[in-house]
């Protein structure tokens, strides 16, 4: 079951006039008197900003880092860089913003495009984040954090919770509706299931992901078969 968001519940520094979310440079200094309601606010105001940028990106990408926050929550559950982690599935494939059409990709355009995409992704990264004032060192860390995710590749334990969080968040009927035309579905099912074995290292994930690849396949055919109908 999935634990409850901590986005509200995160360790704070408590001063007689303001709070600072440890970790995480974007919050604003709010008067103690919304001590009660300004985290909410914070992720509400982070998100109204970032959506903008990632409904210019591919189709469904804007839904596709809504799944990939959810699992981040669950895979990082009590983690004291979770608020980096959240900020970093967010945004992580701006990279892709004005980069294609609004059509569906297949996955031989996905793999052109994808190197620009990548390359993109720091530039506009930093433009975003520089403007609602990340410290240098959040930056850093998130930029990180999107370059493993791109790489499908983790090498420390912060990268793994946001790489398997990306992974898990494609194991959804929804995102291949969304990404994908119909015949391409158990093509990217057949990449993921032999990638996956290797790629997932946490150890949540890897209890997941087995039973989400057979319903995945499982609501694939059941969804071929009422369009063939």
């Amino acid at each position: 079951m999935a634990k409850k968001s901590h986005w509200k519940s995160s360790k704070f520094f408590y001063d007689p006039r303001t709070i600072f979310v440890l970790g995480s440079s974007f919050f604003t200094p709010v008067q103690t008197s919304s001590l009660c309601y300004n985290l909410f606010m914070n992720k509400k105001q982070f998100v109204k900003k970032i959506k903008p940028h990632i409904l210019r990106c591919r189709p469904g990408d804007w839904e596709h880092a809504k799944r990939v926050a959810k699992w981040t929550e669950i895979l990082g559950v009590d983690r004291d860089d979770l608020l980096l982690l959240l900020t970093s599935t967010y945004i992580h494939d701006i990279g892709w913003r004005d980069v294609v059409d609004k059509e569906k990709l297949t996955f031989k355009k996905l793999l052109k495009f994808e190197p620009q995409a990548n390359k993109n992704s720091e530039i506009f990264i930093k433009e975003v984040l520089k403007k609602l004032d990340y410290s240098y060192i959040d930056i850093k860390t998130i930029l990180r954090l999107v370059k493993a995710v791109d790489k499908h590749k983790a090498s420390q334990e912060d990268e793994a919770v946001i790489v398997d969080s990306d992974g898990l968040s494609k194991l959804d009927i929804n995102h291949l509706k969304e990404k994908y035309k119909t015949d391409k579905w158990m093509n990217m099912y057949n990449l993921w299931n032999s990638k996956f074995p290797n790629r997932i290292q946490t150890d949540e994930a890897k209890k997941l992901y087995p039973s989400l690849l057979c319903k995945l396949k499982s609501d694939i055919a059941k969804e071929q078969k009422h369009c063939s109908q």
